[in-house]
């Protein structure tokens, strides 16, 4: 008996993922595939006085020392305009 195909074999019946929702799915990717899992503060998006619709838009955070603007993907695609 090859004991390198014992090895392999095993490792891979050990297999880890890492699963997630998105809405009303659920979704997994392999563990090792993973860089970095960070969690984020998201602040609610300030108006502005705008004049457009921005209901799609969830809220603001910092990644990488950059702002970004979080929006829900869903009512932007649904949105009516």
């Amino acid at each position: 008996m090859n004991p390198k195909a014992t090895d392999s074999s095993a490792a891979a019946e050990k297999q880890e993922f890492l699963t997630f929702r998105l809405g009303a799915e659920d979704y997994c990717i392999d563990i090792l595939k993973v860089q970095e899992i960070r969690g984020y503060d998201i602040k609610p998006a300030p108006r502005f006085g705008a004049t457009i619709d921005i209901e799609f838009i969830s809220g603001m955070m910092t990644a990488a020392n950059r702002v970004a603007i979080v929006a829900d993907i869903e009512k932007l695609m649904s949105s009516d305009d």
